[in-house]
């Protein structure tokens, strides 16, 4: 065989079998198209953002329908469609556990709402958060929600202030940050006193994980339980 031929044959080969410098590459797959909000789970909906302290038994009430399987079936294809979450916590003395519910960033998107401030902990610890602002406030507390001082970047869990006094409530439901926590507001002068809330059987370890702060702290450290500021 020439080395012409020789030559052509490789030639052949390779534009048979080479491999392309880009492989072919597949479309993206479209994103599903968010679910659709029917007219009374819009009606839920909005309820709720404008009541983020009702109970799941007080929003059916405001609802207006007369049946609980209906609103139930409402709120379960809110849930199922990613709308709204749920949490059981209790809120009130002496009452039972209580069924809280939130709507989801997308939910406030679809209905063109604007985010409320959300705990970045859950919706427990973001419950109790306004549970304790507006008892303070019934007491004449300017409060804030995940508050900041300045341009300091620490959020507070709720701010207070009150006759030139600002105390920095933090509500914990794990004890993880609550030394930072202190240590920031309290050790950068952001916070006049610190008190630290959490669930009644809570405190004791809150008190014993923060032995130190306590030392260095003194009076501007305290602790309270969160049924101090429960539901009446």
């Amino acid at each position: 065989m020439t080395q012409e031929e020789i030559d052509r044959h490789n030639d052949e080969f390779l534009r048979k079998y080479k491999i392309p410098d880009k492989l072919p590459t597949k479309p993206p797959t479209p994103p599903k198209p968010a679910p659709i909000i029917l007219k009374d789970e819009e009606r839920m909906l909005r309820i709720i953002y404008e009541n983020p302290l009702l109970w799941v038994s007080e929003i059916y009430k405001k609802c207006g329908y007369k049946s609980v399987t209906t609103v139930n079936d409402i709120k379960k294809g809110l849930i199922n469609k990613g709308y709204l979450i749920q949490s059981d916590v209790r809120v009130k003395n002496g009452g039972r556990i209580t069924a809280f519910a939130r709507l989801t960033p997308e939910a406030c998107q679809k209905l063109g709402l604007k985010p409320r401030p959300e705990s970045r902990a859950g919706i427990k610890h973001e419950i109790y958060c306004r549970i304790v602002k507006k008892q303070l406030e019934d007491q004449g507390w300017t409060c804030k929600f995940e508050g900041q001082t300045g341009n300091d970047p620490h959020k507070m869990d709720v701010l207070a202030i009150k006759d030139g006094q600002r105390h920095d409530y933090e509500i914990t439901v794990h004890l993880k940050n609550i030394q930072d926590n202190i240590n920031n507001a309290l050790g950068h002068k952001l916070a006049d006193k610190v008190i630290i809330v959490a669930d009644d059987k809570e405190i004791e370890k809150c008190r014993t994980r923060t032995a130190d702060e306590q030392k260095r702290y003194g009076d501007a450290l305290e602790f309270q339980p969160i049924s101090e500021f429960y539901i009446k």
